[in-house]
């Protein structure tokens, strides 16, 4: 099976899925894609199932050579994306055939933008149920180890001819405005009764 090959992987390239669930009583952490919500509308807009594996790419400078036809989709942090040296719009999902080039920019705004490919994703082995990357623990990935992707690696995926009439992407308000700064809610552990009122009070405030 063929389909994209990685020119260039940027600073940091994973495998992704939802994360391996049922192991953290082992020590096992989850993983998974750092935004969820981008990461499961990739999936969504090449109609694959919202677990299936696809990529993160951390910044963006990725560059990838198409073997197939087939379907990507595109979403999270914007970049200059471009097909063919094509612009390509954010959030969308868009066929390529062999011989494309696929040219990722770096990030405008927020950190990390999502890969997908349609026919149920790209192909890995499942380390305890998921692909998704682990550096830390050396678990899932595209040979099982964990590791980001580098230059000259495969990743296969189905040949997918016919999916949308269109190129599509999801409504705007699907879209979040990574320039937003997050609030962050914070859960009191046990050891919260070790700072004084004060000390807590200057933490929430800052």
């Amino acid at each position: 099976m063929s389909g994209l090959v990685v020119s260039k992987p940027g600073p940091l390239t994973l495998l992704q899925d939802l994360g391996r669930q049922g192991w953290q009583h082992l020590g096992v952490a989850p993983s998974g894609p750092m935004d969820g919500h981008a990461a499961r509308w990739a999936n969504r807009l090449v109609g694959n199932p919202v677990a299936a594996p696809l990529l993160e790419i951390a910044l963006g400078g990725a560059e990838f050579e198409i073997e197939t036809t087939t379907w990507l989709a595109l979403t999270g942090a914007p970049l200059d994306a471009r097909l063919d040296g094509e612009p390509l719009p954010a959030w969308s999902c868009f066929p390529v055939k062999a011989g494309a080039r696929l040219r990722l920019g770096f990030a405008q705004s927020g950190q990390r933008a999502y890969l997908a490919a349609a026919g149920g994703g790209f192909q890995a082995s499942a380390t305890l149920g998921s692909v998704a990357s682990n550096r830390r623990e050396g678990l899932g990935g595209l040979e099982g180890q964990g590791a980001p992707l580098a230059a000259g690696q495969r990743l296969s995926c189905a040949t997918v001819s016919a999916l949308h009439t269109h190129g599509c992407g999801p409504a705007a308000r699907f879209v979040p405005d990574y320039r937003e700064v997050p609030t962050l809610r914070v859960i009191l552990g046990g050891d919260a009764e070790a700072f004084g009122p004060a000390q807590q009070q200057a933490f929430f405030t800052q």
